[in-house]
């Protein structure tokens, strides 16, 4: 099912891996923003001490939820306390992420070690400059660089408990622009994040709202109609045996058995006006400040302009916002094979680079954000067009930020997509292990892709890893629930 499977974010995927450590108007339009709240208080709830700014948690059982891109908070469970009474501490682990023993308990540590309890994690910032989260059943919003928490007047905190979908209150793009949650009923709030102005409108039937990398533009999730007939109207809900979302410990595999409920239809936010687009299928993604439609016979458009006929059969590689650009091809005379065409405002392209036609084409659609997209061998430049051959291709890519991609061999390798740069790093290899922004670790070594340098080597197991290059180990695991504390360290050359 498409909505799930394709253009919804997903925790994991089936028989996942060992988790590594750390979506006519309707609804009309919408007053102006109001007047943004009051101001946010720097004063948290009284938080226990943490154990030091370098050691996060206690020796008891341990997991990471989550970690922001600059170490200022990350989010642990522990269980600290004999909560089944069975005269120790400890936690075990499942298969399917499931945990039995004594109760986790989710905290947020802050940079000065600080710890605050907290019911659940909602949604981050790609940098985690903002975080959303459920602390006593109330939607609270971290600004962690201006170190404060504000509880969001009104809003919604229910959870849908749907375990392969993120938190259900709210919805941040990667870009930490625009925030989008519930305030009962059938209202859905878009806050500006730089401002604090909010913007309300009205959707019946809302279930959820995922808001797009972009910002632009978030994707609501609506159910209206009884479609299972039962004679209600109910959410989605997924049969499965993977566990709660909340405090998981090591996935190795998980089955589902199809859905419950009345499935969702589509509809369209626009964030900057909050106009409502219900054209179902007919959208096909966001492009910048437009949406990509599809004819009633294939064909593409932007803007209110044609970018692919019906007669060119058009499939949709990967869209970009900045500048708006579409990758499609058209359908070949034979084969499964096409060339790829870079379309967008006063540009039609054809390109080198060739993509593989295939049916569910509108599941795996690439979202580019930088100046240049590759594919099959071949990169385009976005702006102007230009092809040029893959840098990369060949080689085993393990972890990439913008232009720049890690490469498996002998020596490793930074190597620039865009200008087709190299630089060696050294020896080494393995899998990636923790990334925040252009900072990688492989196999204990950490990486800098934009300064295209070796940091150097840690000790421990990692979970997690900042943009000044520490890294987060823990001393022992054993690939069950590890006991803390976990440490932050500085890599040695």
């Amino acid at each position: 099912m498409r909505w799930w499977t394709g253009a919804l974010p997903l925790v994991i995927a089936c028989a996942a891996s060992p988790r590594p450590g750390p979506g006519a108007p309707a609804g009309g339009g919408s007053p102006p923003p109001s007047a943004p709240p009051p101001s946010a208080s720097s004063d948290a709830p009284p938080p226990a001490a943490g154990v030091g700014v370098d050691t996060i948690g206690t020796a008891h059982p341990i997991v990471l939820e989550a970690t922001a891109d600059d170490g200022s908070w990350l989010v642990i469970c522990q269980a600290r306390a004999d909560t089944d009474g069975d005269g120790e501490i400890a936690v075990h682990a499942g298969h399917h992420g499931d945990t039995y023993g004594d109760r986790f308990a989710p905290f947020v540590v802050g940079r000065d070690g600080r710890e605050q309890a907290i019911d659940a994690v909602v949604t981050r910032s790609d940098d985690g400059r903002w975080l959303a989260v459920v602390r006593g059943a109330k939607l609270v919003l971290h600004d962690a660089a201006a170190g404060t928490w504000l509880e969001l007047p009104g809003a919604e905190a229910k959870d849908d408990g749907v375990p392969v979908l993120r938190h259900r209150a709210a919805s941040v793009d990667a870009d930490g622009t625009r925030l989008v949650y519930f305030r009962g009923g059938d209202r859905v709030v878009v806050r500006d994040l730089a401002t604090g102005a909010e913007r309300e409108v009205t959707q019946p039937g809302i279930w959820r709202a995922e808001v797009d990398r972009d910002g632009r533009w978030a994707r609501l999730l609506v159910v209206r109609k009884d479609q299972d007939g039962d004679g209600k109207v109910t959410w989605p809900s997924l049969r499965t045996s993977l566990s709660d979302r909340d405090c998981r410990g090591p996935i190795m595999s998980y089955s589902t058995g199809g859905w419950s409920g009345d499935m969702p239809e589509f509809l369209w936010l626009d964030l900057a006006t909050g106009a409502i687009v219900d054209e179902g299928e007919a959208i096909v993604a966001p492009v910048g400040d437009d949406l990509l439609r599809a004819g009633p016979r294939g064909a593409l458009s932007l803007a209110g302009r044609e970018l692919a006929s019906a007669a060119c059969d058009p499939q949709v590689v990967g869209v970009a916002a900045a500048p708006p650009r579409v990758l499609y091809t058209c359908r070949p005379s034979h084969g499964d094979e096409a060339a790829v065409t870079l379309a967008g405002p006063g540009l039609a392209r054809p390109t080198t680079m060739t993509a593989t036609r295939r049916a569910d084409w509108r599941d795996e659609l690439a979202r580019f954000r930088g100046p240049v997209a590759c594919n099959h061998g071949t990169c385009v430049d976005l702006d102007a067009g230009a092809a040029r051959p893959d840098p990369t291709s060949g080689h085993e890519v393990i972890a990439s930020h913008g232009t720049r991609r890690l490469i498996a061999g002998t020596p490793l390798a930074i190597v620039d997509v865009a200008d087709g740069s190299r630089v060696e790093v050294g020896a080494g290899g393995g899998e990636l292990q923790a990334a925040a922004g252009p900072v990688v670790v492989v196999a204990g070594v950490v990486y800098d892709l934009a300064a295209r340098a070796r940091l150097g080597a840690v000790r421990g197991a990692v979970q997690a890893v900042d943009r000044a290059g520490r890294a987060l180990v823990l001393d022992g695991d054993d690939g069950g629930i590890p006991r803390g504390p976990l440490r932050w360290v500085t890599p040695s050359p």
